[in-house]
């Protein structure tokens, strides 16, 4: 006798799993909100550190080698740019204007004019003194340091006896030289204008020592020798 098989009912089926959506992202997740402060910490601190090297000051640049005592002008000096960070106050800045002021220490061409290193041109006077063309060094020129040296004739009746020379005042600077001719070139019979910058009390020593005497000027090499002081 074969048995007959009843289909099962809805009744006897086990309960079907609930059905599982996507859920929607947590954009407010912990973890990505430390991510992304992270990522906004480095973009700006990149971006300090890229600005930080692009900041520049402009400050005041001598264009030659000028020696302490002389007087600036406007072709002495230019302005650039440079990046200084903490030791920007140590340089004048474009801001102040140096022409007209007197360098007070010996600057080399394309030096950064510091502070210190300018003062009023009233603390120095100007001398003008008359020098036989021979006796001023071809080279000598403005800026330049330069000591001066003054020779006395013998006495009459001791055309024997050498002359005397002595030493005026030692390295002060050159403010002016006046234009030499032909004639002082060829015969070395003409004398130039050579203007010196001085300390207002050394001006009577200078005078004393020079009158009725031949000048000579010797250039002052390298930075050692001090301007006077009274």
């Amino acid at each position: 006798m074969t048995a007959s098989r009843v289909a099962p009912t809805a009744s006897d089926l086990p309960p079907s799993p609930p059905a599982r959506r996507s859920r929607t992202p947590r954009w407010l997740d912990l973890r990505m909100i430390i991510g992304l402060l992270l990522v906004a910490a480095c973009v700006v601190a990149g971006a300090r550190i890229v600005s930080a090297s692009d900041e520049t000051v402009k400050v005041w640049a001598v264009t030659a080698d000028l020696a302490a005592g002389t007087m600036l002008t406007e072709s002495d000096v230019e302005t650039v740019d440079v990046r200084l960070d903490d030791h920007a106050v140590i340089y004048l800045a474009a801001s102040s204007d140096p022409v007209g002021k007197t360098l007070t220490r010996d600057v080399g061409a394309g030096d950064l004019l510091p502070v210190k290193a300018v003062q009023n041109e009233d603390e120095l006077v100007s001398l003008a003194l008359s020098i036989p063309a021979s006796h001023v060094p071809i080279t000598v020129s403005r800026g330049d340091r330069v000591s001066l040296y003054a020779t006395a004739a013998p006495p009459a009746g001791a055309q024997q006896e050498p002359a005397s020379t002595s030493l005026v005042v030692e390295s002060v600077t050159v403010a002016e030289v006046s234009e030499r001719s032909q004639g002082a070139l060829s015969v070395g019979s003409g004398e130039l204008q050579v203007v010196v910058k001085v300390p207002s009390c050394a001006v009577g020593q200078i005078l004393d020592g020079t009158v009725q005497k031949v000048l000579t000027l010797v250039e002052v090499t390298g930075t050692t020798a001090a301007p006077p002081v009274c």
